[in-house]
């Protein structure tokens, strides 16, 4: 997988698709991606923060880690 990414010859598996009850007469579907898709993923995730999370204002709160709205409400 490393090697393939260093290649970029990375292709992200297709996503199972899981329909799971909402109520007796309804289904939700669901995306389940791949364990390899999850793990690039996550390493992308934790490279991006890296490179971005300075850039941002002590006051943005938005999908950001360890805040979230709750701590946006609190003075």
């Amino acid at each position: 997988m490393v090697e393939r990414l260093k290649k970029k010859h990375y292709q992200p598996q297709s996503v199972r698709r899981v329909n799971m009850p909402k109520d007796a007469n309804s289904k939700q579907p669901l995306g389940i991606p791949s364990y390899e898709d999850k793990v690039v993923h996550l390493g992308l995730n934790k490279i991006l923060q890296a490179i971005y999370e300075q850039n941002f204002l002590d006051m943005s709160y938005g999908f950001r880690p360890n805040r979230g709205c709750y701590n946006a409400l609190e003075p």
